[in-house]
């Protein structure tokens, strides 16, 4: 399972190391769990203290590719992406809509 999207001005790199942090803090985030909870992500289902899930590739147009290391639990984790990782590491302008 993947998706992509348009990481505007941010290297690949960037968007790496922003998302191995922000999984880092998620174990401990207890205000930022509850959160998604109430928007409906299982939370408790994942393994929050393992390496983070996600892995990154060019993509076409100046998109970045984004799948999963493992496919168990993979819906879950691609919510959690679009929830919370995607508003974490994109300008809010790239993620809200007019």
């Amino acid at each position: 399972m993947s998706l992509s999207f348009d990481p505007g001005a941010l290297a690949l790199d960037d968007i790496m190391r922003r998302t191995a942090d922000m999984w880092a803090d998620l174990l401990w985030d207890k205000d930022t769990q509850a959160r998604l909870k109430r928007d409906g992500l299982a939370i408790d289902a994942l393994n929050l203290g393992g390496a983070c899930p996600y892995r990154f590739a060019p993509g076409d147009n100046g998109h970045v590719i984004v799948t999963l290391a493992s496919t168990d639990q993979a819906v879950t984790l691609i919510d959690l992406w679009r929830v919370h990782f995607l508003r974490g590491i994109l300008p809010r302008s790239q993620t809200t809509k007019p």
